[in-house]
């Protein structure tokens, strides 16, 4: 019995180009500062799969192919401090000349491109200015420049936004303006919207980042939570997501308001985001095929409630850290609440030692089904850390999907009525094809089930039974069905 159904549809998330960008450089052995943005042709994107289609073609259909940073720029282009050689929404003549004579002509040939590979259809980054703007033109004085560019996108079947950095990088208004832009000349556009900030907390004014997000936020079909930084990804990811949910302005324009946790795959399943997706982690897969049977969900779709206790992650950063030096040497600390649900009651967590571990929950509005999800804790000295705990979590439907990431020293469901005596338990890894029965290895008394760590561990330890697969050696996720 397989419960997982046998295709993605499209959910908004995507496979993005840019960590490729670097292997594929290195693979061809390409030099200079420029190198991972010449490593966007036609031959390199689309002449040998293994470079940037590494995730099989089963979930490519719920995936929009998104050409990252570099796919409008000239050859050998650097930063330098410089954004002007960016934001032309044109397929560079000559890296892309073979497609076409004319943009339309080679956007429309690179989404065809994509499409016969198995996607979706063609997402691409965009950088908020005009091709070689070298002072700062306001949002109403370049409309025109962006109409020409949405309607050249509709035309070529163009469906994926990626709004990123550039010269307007944090100019709401600029940013609206290219919504609007959207929504009447590219009616079948997402636009997802982000801005570059610090990856770390303590480098940055919290209030900044709060007033700036809400603000994006409400205009925007996705948001994406980046940049995070090992080992706080997950604390930072969940700090972001829980201002905004907490406190979101109305929405304009239609706006989806889809929020995305990035490469967070137990993030985005257990409070039903989408993902911008870079590396070939088993959890993405797992996740992909999670997403099945829960879609991600807007913010405005669901309520959301979270708990009064925080919990704070910490890390001593070396004095000559590798990266983000400004850490060096540094105590550095994320906070975020230790329990949050969306649609859905908050769970109880009953920790097995000192520490307890972030508790994610939600119900899917689509389909109904429930996901819990355990996240790992950084307390210094130790980074990533599985804290184990017995949680207890209400739910309202005995007949919904439950699906369950991470590790769990047990996990107690409790139903509104007593349970069938002749009730049945199934679960699947979600890297399976199978369901089993696993009615002798639960306990079941009342309302009450409860599955202990040693069976949730057997099903959902995806790197046993898939030992080749990149991905890190833990409790992955499964699902729970009652019959």
């Amino acid at each position: 019995m397989n419960y997982i159904p046998a295709a993605s549809s499209e959910t908004g998330s995507y496979l993005c180009t840019w960590d490729r960008q670097g292997y594929v450089a290195s693979k061809y052995k390409f030099s200079g500062g420029a190198n991972v943005r010449d490593a966007l042709t036609p031959e390199y994107l689309f002449g040998d799969e293994e470079n940037y289609h590494w995730l099989p073609r089963e979930y490519r259909s719920g995936l929009f192919f998104l050409l990252d940073d570099g796919w409008d720029t000239p050859p050998h282009t650097e930063n330098n401090g410089q954004s002007s050689p960016f934001g032309a929404v044109d397929p560079h003549p000559a890296k892309f000349g073979a497609l076409g004579g004319t943009p339309t002509e080679r956007l429309t040939a690179l989404n065809k491109l994509a499409r016969e590979w198995g996607y979706a259809g063609l997402g691409l980054w965009i950088s908020p200015q005009m091709y070689m703007e070298t002072s700062r033109t306001g949002a109403e004085e370049a409309r025109e420049y962006w109409i020409e560019r949405a309607i050249r996108c509709q035309r070529a079947g163009v469906r994926y936004w990626k709004v990123d950095w550039g010269m307007h990088d944090h100019e709401a208004d600029y940013r609206r303006m290219l919504t609007e832009v959207a929504r009447e000349y590219a009616p079948d556009l997402a636009v997802e919207h982000t801005y570059v900030q610090m990856p770390l907390t303590d480098l940055i004014r919290r209030e900044d980042r709060l007033r700036e997000s809400r603000e994006v936020l409400a205009f925007s079909d996705y948001f994406r939570t980046y940049d995070v930084m090992w080992p706080f990804a997950d604390s930072t990811t969940l700090a972001r997501i829980h201002e905004l949910l907490s406190d979101p302005l109305p929405f304009e324009m239609g706006a989806k308001g889809m929020l995305s946790a990035d490469e967070q795959q137990f993030i985005a399943a257990g409070l039903g985001c989408a993902v911008g997706i870079m590396n070939p982690a088993v959890e993405t897969r797992a996740l992909l095929r999670w997403h099945r049977l829960a879609p991600p969900f807007g913010v405005s779709e669901s309520n959301y409630v979270f708990s009064e206790e925080m919990l704070t992650d910490c890390y001593d950063y070396p004095k000559n850290p590798v990266s983000w030096v400004r850490a060096g040497g540094r105590e550095i600390r994320e906070t975020a609440p230790a329990v949050m649900a969306r649609g859905c009651a908050l769970p109880a967590v009953h920790p097995v030692g000192h520490e307890k571990p972030y508790i994610l929950a939600s119900r899917n509005p689509h389909t109904g089904a429930y996901a819990i999800a355990s996240i790992r804790r950084t307390v210094a000295p130790n980074p990533m850390t599985i804290v184990p705990a017995d949680v207890t979590w209400n739910l309202e439907d005995r007949n919904a999907f439950v699906g369950v990431f991470g590790y769990f020293e047990s996990l107690t469901l409790v139903y509104p009525d007593e349970l069938p005596s002749d009730c049945r338990v199934f679960a699947q890894n979600l890297m399976d094809d199978d369901a089993q029965d696993i009615t002798g290895q639960v306990q079941a008394a009342g309302n009450r089930l409860t599955i202990p760590a040693c069976t949730l561990m057997r099903i959902g330890a995806c790197n046993y039974a898939y030992p080749n697969m990149n991905g890190r050696k833990m409790t992955d996720p499964m699902l729970l069905k009652l019959v």
